[in-house]
C-alpha cells in the first residue's frame, strides 16, 4: 500500500497544463486548487512587500496623530493614545517580524487585526469630529479606508463588506448620538457611498490585474517545465525536481520510489501508423499515467516514449502495486485513431531509497533503468525492481523491438 501524504514543502509541483485560470467575475476567485497557490504565493513571496506596508502604517499614524489637534481638538486626547501607544507600535511590532522566522501564515491574520483596529479609530476620529460640526471628515475616512484596503491586499468582497459596514456605523451612531442633522448626515452617506462604489471599481480593477499577472507567470512557467505534447512535466523540471525531493525524504527518514516506464514495440506504431499516431499513443499512456498516480507525485515524460515518475514517500511495495495499476491500465487501453483501435504495453522498472545502491538521483534513476531493462529482458509488459547487485546493460535490445 502505498503511504500516506508527506508534509509538502517548497514549491507546488503538481501543476501541469492545461490549468483552469478562470476568474469568477463577482468573488474574483480561482478554482480552489489554484486560489490555494495564489494564497501561498501571494503572502510567501510578499515579506518585502509587508515589511514597506508596516513601516508605513507607522509613520502614518504618528503623522496622524500629529495632525489630529487641527482636525478635532475635542478629541485629541483620546487619538493621541491610539495612534502613539497603540497602532503605531503594533505596526512596528509587524515590521519586526517580517524581518524574523515567525513571519509566516499567522501573519496576514496579525495584519488584518491591526487594519480592524485602524478601522475602528477611523470611525471614532469621524464620530468624534462629527461633535464639533466637522461633517465633511467622515468621505476623507472612507477614502483611507479604501485605500487601506488595497494596501493590505484585502480581496474586493472584504474590503468592499468591511468599509460598507463602516459606513453603515457611522451614519447609524451619527443619527443614534444626535450629531448629525438628517440634511448633514443625507450629504455625509451620499458622498461616502460614491467614494465607496468609485473606489471599490478601482479595487476590482486592481485585483483583477493581479490575478491576471499571476496566472501569466504561472503559465510562463509551466512552458518552461512541461511536455507541449503530453501535458506532463519535461526531464528538465524532473531532474530538478528528483535532487530536492530526494534530500527531502533523507532529512524526514521517508523513502522515496521512482518508476521508469517504457512503452513496448513503439517504433512499429511509427512506422506503421505514422507519428502522428504514435502522438495519439503518447498523450493516451501520459494520460493515464498522471491520472493513477498520485496528486503530489511528480510524472515526466523522460524522452521520447520512456516516462519517469518520482513517489515522495512510498516504500517498494507501494512503488510495484501503483506501477502494476498503472501497467494494467496501459495493457487494456484501446486509442482510436483514423477510423483504427490502437493499443500499446509498457514495462516498468522500479527503484527506492530503500536499495543499498542508492545514495543520490543519480543512483536512483541508474537503477530504475537497469530494472527497466532487466523488463524487457523478461519479455516485455512486466514489471521489475531493482535488485541490490548492479546490472551490466552495455548491450541493448535490438533497436527495432523496442
Amino acid at each position: 500500500m502505498l503511504e500516506s501524504q508527506p508534509k509538502p514543502t517548497g514549491p507546488p509541483l503538481r501543476w501541469t497544463a492545461p490549468l483552469d485560470t478562470q476568474i469568477r467575475p463577482l468573488t474574483l476567485r480561482f478554482r480552489p486548487p489554484l486560489e490555494q497557490e495564489y494564497q501561498r504565493h501571494k503572502w510567501s513571496q510578499g515579506q518585502g512587500y509587508a515589511l514597506r506596508l508596516c513601516l508605513f502604517g507607522a509613520l502614518a499614524n504618528i503623522g496622524f496623530g500629529l495632525v489630529d489637534p487641527l482636525v478635532a481638538p475635542v478629541m485629541h486626547p483620546v487619538s493621541a493614545y491610539l495612534q502613539f501607544y497603540v497602532l503605531a507600535p503594533s505596526f512596528a511590532l509587524l515590521a519586526l517580524v517580517t524581518l524574523s522566522r515567525f513571519y509566516g501564515p499567522p501573519f496576514r491574520w496579525a495584519m488584518l487585526a491591526i487594519y480592524a483596529a485602524q478601522l475602528g479609530a477611523f470611525v471614532l476620529v469621524a464620530l468624534l469630529s462629527s461633535v464639533e460640526g466637522n461633517h465633511r471628515i467622515f468621505p476623507f475616512v472612507t477614502a483611507l479606508l479604501l485605500a487601506g484596503g488595497l494596501l493590505f491586499r484585502l480581496s474586493f468582497l472584504q474590503a468592499i463588506t468591511i468599509n460598507a459596514l463602516v459606513v453603515g456605523a457611522f451614519v447609524w451612531g451619527s443619527a443614534a448620538l444626535g450629531h448629525e442633522t438628517p440634511h448633514a448626515s443625507l450629504d455625509q452617506t451620499l458622498i461616502s457611498c460614491t467614494i465607496l462604489l468609485l473606489g471599490g471599481l478601482l479595487h476590482y480593477s486592481s485585483e483583477t490585474t493581479v490575478r491576471q499577472e499571476f496566472v501569466h507567470r504561472l503559465e510562463l512557467a509551466l512552458q518552461a517545465t512541461t511536455d507541449a505534447l503530453t501535458g506532463l512535466h519535461n526531464r528538465r523540471h524532473f531532474v530538478e525536481v528528483i535532487d530536492v525531493e530526494l534530500a527531502r525524504a533523507t532529512r524526514e527518514h521517508r523513502p522515496i520510489a521512482c518508476l521508469m516506464f517504457d512503452l513496448d514495440h513503439f517504433k512499429q506504431i511509427n512506422d506503421s501508423h505514422g507519428h502522428r499516431a504514435g502522438d495519439a499513443v503518447l498523450r493516451a499512456a501520459a494520460k493515464i499515467l498522471r491520472g493513477t498516480c498520485r496528486p503530489y507525485d511528480v510524472v515526466a515524460r523522460y524522452g521520447g516514449e520512456e516516462f519517469v515518475a518520482l513517489l515522495p514517500g512510498s516504500s517498494i511495495a507501494g512503488a510495484r502495486s501503483l506501477a502494476e495499476r498503472c501497467r494494467e491500465a496501459i495493457e487494456v487501453l484501446r486509442i482510436p485513431f483514423d477510423q483504427q483501435i490502437l493499443s500499446i504495453t509498457t514495462s516498468a522498472g522500479i527503484a527506492s531509497s530503500e536499495n543499498p545502491r542508492v545514495g543520490d538521483a543519480d543512483s536512483l534513476l541508474r537503477c530504475a533503468d537497469e530494472a527497466l531493462y532487466r523488463a524487457k529482458l523478461a519479455g516485455r509488459n512486466c514489471t521489475i525492481v531493482a535488485e541490490g547487485e548492479a546490472l551490466d546493460i552495455s548491450a541493448k535490445p535490438p533497436t527495432n523491438t523496442t
